[in-house]
């Protein structure tokens, strides 16, 4: 999987001058986690093509792309429908974190053992705190490690989501450097982690929340949300995805 390893060193290096301490301090833990999680997930998907090489055999079959304004009832949409497991498959959170699906075999044995051995009490005090961290998060959107998800947070560990514009704010023209056709790598790399995903459930429909093209759209809305605008113009992007 690719990473935009020239716009992570670039953002970092003006994120950290910031002002605010508070600021500063997640950032700083930033720096440490990202590197890690990068190191790791890449590692992993190496070892899926030697210990699951199935996976690239996969493909989605007419994959459901739920496209909406923000604030307009597509994560209520997008559960309702994750709720037909017969018809359709979908990302939870934590597999954005672990992609591969070695990690995702290991959460699961993890989970059986904690369950089994230990009466969840792993299991309990991962919800415990989830409902600390997540907290706010879930006044505007329902936030769960096993929760469904959107796809598009898929790449946001590698950088090539519009989504880290909700960190990084003033990413603007770094961000226009992306391109609004994802590089072809990276759209390789969108199919591999839907085929590592949908390998293990057996399942060939993808539901997927948000098309990866639509990075235009959710660049236009985070960056007047975060400078405290209200454009409509920025707003009706969202409806031009292609």
């Amino acid at each position: 999987m690719p990473v935009n390893f020239a716009l992570i060193i670039q953002l970092f290096r003006r994120a950290l001058r910031e002002a605010s301490p508070r600021r500063r301090k997640v950032l700083r833990f930033l720096v440490v986690v990202t590197p890690f999680f990068i190191a790791l997930n890449q590692l992993c998907l190496l070892l899926d093509h030697l210990l699951f090489p199935g996976f690239r055999r996969v493909r989605v079959q007419k994959p459901v792309f739920i496209i909406g304004h923000a604030r307009s009832g597509t994560s209520l949409l997008h559960r309702l429908m994750c709720g037909d497991d017969q018809s359709f498959s979908w990302v939870m959170m934590y597999e954005m974190l672990l992609p591969s699906i070695l990690q995702r075999k290991l959460v699961r044995a993890i989970a059986r053992l904690d369950a089994r051995w230990l009466g969840a009490r792993l299991a309990t005090r991962v919800h415990a705190w989830e409902d600390r961290v997540f907290a706010k998060g879930r006044q505007m959107h329902p936030m769960n490690l096993d929760g469904p998800e959107e796809d598009e947070f898929l790449l946001t560990l590698t950088f090539y989501s519009a989504t880290v514009a909700m960190i990084f704010p003033y990413i603007g023209a770094q961000l226009d450097g992306l391109g609004l056709q994802p590089r072809a790598d990276c759209r390789a790399a969108g199919g591999d982690g839907q085929a590592e995903h949908l390998l293990p459930r057996g399942v060939r429909a993808g539901l997927q929340r948000d098309p990866r093209r639509a990075g235009a759209a959710v660049r236009g809305v985070s960056l007047a949300v975060a400078g405290g605008q209200r454009s409509r113009q920025s707003g009706a992007g969202c409806l031009k995805w292609h």
